[in-house]
């Protein structure tokens, strides 16, 4: 809802920073041992949720896992 009241007020919403580690994900996209904060979890899987949730943007320090989920959103548009 964030994101359309954001929108109908005229803004444009961009979230940053998208970072691959299991430190900076969400439980459900961490890679095992999820306790491991330097292993690489689904940082694309995360960055295609912000899109599907319509955000106008992202930064993140994984640009190849960046890449990947703009495409995989325009593709499934």
């Amino acid at each position: 809802a964030l994101v359309g009241h954001a929108h109908a007020a005229g803004l444009a919403v961009h979230v940053w920073t998208l970072r691959p580690e299991n430190a900076f994900l969400p439980a459900a996209l961490r890679a095992a041992p999820a306790t491991d904060g330097t292993r690489r979890g689904d940082a694309e899987a995360e960055a295609l949720a912000f899109l599907r949730a319509g955000v106008d943007g992202f930064f993140t320090d994984d640009p190849a896992s960046g890449l990947a989920a703009v495409q995989a959103w325009a593709a499934r548009r």
